[in-house]
Parts: structure tokens; sequence; C-alpha cells
């Protein structure tokens, strides 16, 4: 059985479409945990109104703690041999459990991985969760760029149960996800998307936060946990806190706030990790090239203007 851990908060508008689809499974082996994350909103109440008297479902409720608090939890009332994470806005496809139990029998592991499928309004893009067959983990280093999500994946119960997210914090996913890859002894793959990523307009901030900086404690906690320096991990310090966490701020609605916080994105990062421009991939195309040369040399006016043309 794979206990489906959901945590809900403030999902009113799209818990329905969430639950329908676990509903729509095509094997009903499953348990669901609906953790009230201290909602203020009726996402449970309209949560009951979809599982009805189905006994699959068990709703808990606890006081306000995050995402990641909210995860754990779930995984400490969790029955099942295998857990999954769903988040109260997404949906999964209706064949994800009878492709898992599949892969399961054919290759006992600890970690599924499998694609992503984002859902914007107008398209959907398929994200490949990696490009392994199936892969006994001899080396920490050569799973930890896996794509990050907790979502796309199911862990056997028994791999995660001494396991938690950090709490209080943001990239959450990050800080843990790449760990617990390393930690694993087999990861098996279906390279098919069965995790639906619904990008919602509304979940973009465009407010300043500090917290946008926590993106260096998770990268903090996967050089503190696999014992690496930062070189080892120069392709996360790029993609995440150069790269990602640059057009997060680009989208700040003030522009005082945006150059600002590219200052202190960029002083994080040196401090962490000064020799990261040596790891730039020099066959990037010439505008990356641009992007890069302009936050190495502080030029935040000019990068600013070009990322909001």
């Amino acid at each position: 059985m794979i206990s489906i851990i959901v945590p809900v908060y403030k999902t009113r508008d799209y818990i329905k479409e969430c639950l329908e689809s676990i509903l729509a499974q095509s094997d009903g082996d499953f348990e669901c945990l609906l953790i009230d994350d201290g909602s203020p909103d009726d996402s449970i109440a309209w949560a009951k109104e979809v599982i009805g008297n189905d006994e699959r479902f068990k709703i808990y409720h606890k006081e306000n703690g995050g995402l990641s608090d909210a995860r754990n939890f779930g995984i400490e009332r969790a029955k099942g041999d295998h857990v999954l994470f769903l988040d109260s806005d997404d949906e999964i496809a209706k064949d994800l459990i009878k492709e898992v139990k599949k892969e399961i029998t054919a290759y006992p592991c600890d970690i599924i991985v499998f694609d992503l499928l984002y859902r914007y309004s107008d398209h959907d893009t398929i994200s490949k969760g990696a490009d392994f067959k199936r892969l006994e983990v001899k080396d920490p280093k050569e799973v930890l760029f896996i794509n990050n999500s907790a979502n796309n994946k199911v862990y056997t119960y028994d791999f995660i149960k001494e396991r938690r997210f950090l709490k209080g914090m943001w990239y959450e996913d990050l800080a843990s996800i790449p760990v617990w890859l390393a930690q694993a002894k087999r990861i098996a793959y279906i390279q098919k998307p069965l995790y639906i990523y619904n990008q919602r307009a509304d979940s973009l901030s465009h407010t300043k936060d500090e917290r946008i900086f926590d993106i260096f404690k998770a990268l903090a906690n996967i050089k503190k946990e696999l014992g690496l320096k930062s070189e080892d991990i120069a392709t996360l310090y790029l993609k995440n806190a150069l790269v990602m966490n640059t057009l997060k701020i680009a989208k700040f609605t003030e522009r005082k706030d945006r150059l600002a916080y590219y200052e202190c994105n960029m002083k994080h990062l040196n401090a962490d990790f000064a020799a990261w421009y040596a790891y730039i991939d020099k066959s990037e195309g010439l505008k990356r090239r641009v992007f890069y040369y302009l936050l190495k040399k502080g030029y935040y006016r000019i990068l600013d203007s070009l990322l909001k043309r």
C-alpha cells in the first residue's frame, strides 16, 4: 500500500482536482493522509465533499507549521510500505500507483523517480526526472543533480521513516532530497510523467522576502550531511542560488528591492562559493554568458534593465 501525504493550506480552489486524481487511480491500494496545516479557508470542507465516506482517506488537523512540518507529521502517521508527497494544488496521473508497483516488483529500491508534467494555462511541459533506468548508488555525487523535487518520487517507508524535512525555511526540497538520493542504496526511474505540477499565476511572489536567501542554508545542509565542498555541488549553486534566485528577484515589483536583493544574493554566493565563475559552462549562449558577467561585475542596474525588457 502507498501512503499519499497531502498537506492542505489555502487550496480551496484546487483541492477538488487533486483529490479526484487520487480517486481516479487505476490501482486503489492506497491511504491518503490529508494534513490540515491550520488552513484558514474551507479547503477541508471541500475535501470532505469530494471524498465522502471513503475510508482510505484520513483527515488530521494541526497548527500551522509550514509544508515541511505537515509532511513530517504525515510521515509519522503513515501506514503504507511506500510514501508519496502530493501538494494539494497538484495532481497525479491515473496510473501512478500501478506503475510504481510494477517497478517495485521488478527492482526493489529505496526511491523511485518519475517525470514531472508542468501544466501551465496554455501548455504542458515535461521535465525529465533523470537519465538512468535503475541505479545502485556508489558515489553520492552521481545522484545529486537528479530533479530535487520531493513530489516526483516514491520512497519506501523503511527508508524515510527516520528522515525529516528541515522546518521553518524555504527550499525544503533542495535541502533534503539531494541528501536522501545520495543516501539511498538503489534508485529506479520510470520514464513517464506521473506527477502533474500545476503552475499557478497567483503563486508567484512579487514582493521582497528575505527567506529567498534560505537557498544558501539548503545548500549548506547538503554539504554538511554529505561531507562535500562547494566545488562538489557547483551545478546546484549555479542552477539554484545563481540563476533561479536571480530570476525570482527579477519578479519583484519595486526596482530598489530588486537591486538590493541582486547584490545581497551575490554576497551570499561569493561568501559560500567564491570560485563560482570558473565553473560556468563556456559553451553556453551569448545571452546567458552576458547574464553571468553582469552578475560577476555587480552591474545590477544593467542586468535589471535587460531582465525587465
